[in-house]
């Protein structure tokens, strides 16, 4: 990785930050972005109300001049603060200079040939990437080509969370030249009073391995592929594990591998890009040779092709955490009552108010 822009000087810095296409779709908004327009839009819609139902009254009963100057001020003040959310709104979307930190992780990306990426819902369906999660990939930097699922073939960067559910992630993946069966490495440098895993497996799926591999990895394989896992995780596989990738957790499926760490990195410092190049250049070699040799026999006799993962080897059996939080639905459902009410509450006030006015 060529780090000299992480420590290049400020002025060195803000001249070839000058010089960067601005970038489109920068960085996904998060749940504090919703909660700040629910702030905003909820006391103008019963501003609104409330004016509607004032107006009504105005109009059916009669009024001052003062009143109707007063009702004008704050209908003024009701199209002012509307026009300033669309303003907000628009300005919002505009592409916007990248600051310090970020330009100088852009900066090298681009140097180390990973140019930053656009942002996605997710990379690819993994376990730090479920189908169902809220989520985004940002940043993510990409070595070329991309190709047409839009996935390149090394891809690292962080997955931010949107909702309760899920949680954010350092990621990296890369493309395998063949397909492998479901196989889940959990490293134990991540565990705090228990696996830093969101998925529960089958005790069955457990394998041990060879040496002390099982104190900084736990293995997981689909029943019966012992002993293809073994094919894959060679002695030589394992010590490139240990020694340069001990708090990634391992995700081999499909044609891809995924390695992932609980949190998002800071790109503008240095650590994150050392791990990851110790990953790419002393880790991934290894395992992109082992699955170019490996095949599934099982997969001749199932469908006859000799690229593909019978069904038993795709997926691990397991249990999604996320699915069964019992706290996040429940806050979840709260939330969802809290928008509907403050979005159709100040409407049928309007409604329910200029019709009482009307009827006396």
């Amino acid at each position: 990785m060529d780090l000299r822009w992480l420590t290049a000087p400020d002025e060195e810095l803000a001249a070839r930050t000058a010089d960067l296409p601005l970038p489109h779709g920068r960085r996904p908004h998060g749940r504090w972005w919703t909660v700040l327009l629910l702030a905003i839009e909820v006391p103008l819609a019963w501003l609104a109300s409330a004016l509607v139902v004032w107006g009504t009254a105005l109009v059916h009963d009669g009024g001052g001049v003062g009143d109707v100057v007063r009702w004008v001020v704050w209908l003024v003040v009701l199209v002012g603060g509307v026009v300033g959310l669309v303003v907000f709104l628009v300005r919002s979307d505009r592409p916007q200079p990248l600051p310090p930190d970020e330009a100088r992780a852009v900066l090298t990306g681009a140097a180390s040939g990973y140019p930053l990426l656009p942002v996605r819902p997710k990379p690819l369906d993994s376990m730090v990437t479920p189908r169902y999660s809220g989520i985004r990939a940002w940043p993510r930097f990409g070595s070329p080509p991309v190709h047409a699922d839009g996935v390149p073939d090394v891809e690292f960067g962080s997955v931010l969370r949107r909702w309760m559910v899920s949680r954010d992630w350092t990621y990296v993946v890369v493309r395998l030249p063949g397909t492998l069966p479901h196989l889940l490495l959990d490293a134990t440098a991540n565990d705090g009073r228990r696996s830093d895993l969101p998925v529960v497996l089958r005790h069955r799926q457990r394998m041990s391995l060879e040496g002390d591999f099982d104190r900084h990895f736990r293995v997981w394989a689909p029943e019966d592929y012992g002993q293809d896992a073994l094919y894959v995780l060679t002695p030589d596989v394992m010590a490139a594990l240990v020694d340069h990738a001990p708090g990634w957790n391992v995700e081999m499926i499909d044609d891809r591998v995924v390695f992932s760490a609980p949190g998002t990195a800071d790109w503008s410092r240095p650590g994150p890009w050392i791990r990851v190049e110790a990953v790419l250049t002393e880790v991934v070699p290894r395992i992109v040779r082992a699955a170019a040799r490996y095949q599934d026999d099982r997969s001749l006799l199932e469908d006859g092709r000799a690229d593909a993962i019978a069904a038993a080897g795709r997926r691990l059996v397991l249990r999604d955490r996320r699915k069964s939080r019992v706290r996040s639905t429940w806050a979840g459902i709260a939330w969802m009552g809290v928008v509907c009410v403050s979005y159709s509450g100040p409407l049928a006030v309007a409604v329910v108010g200029s019709s009482s006015v009307l009827d006396h």
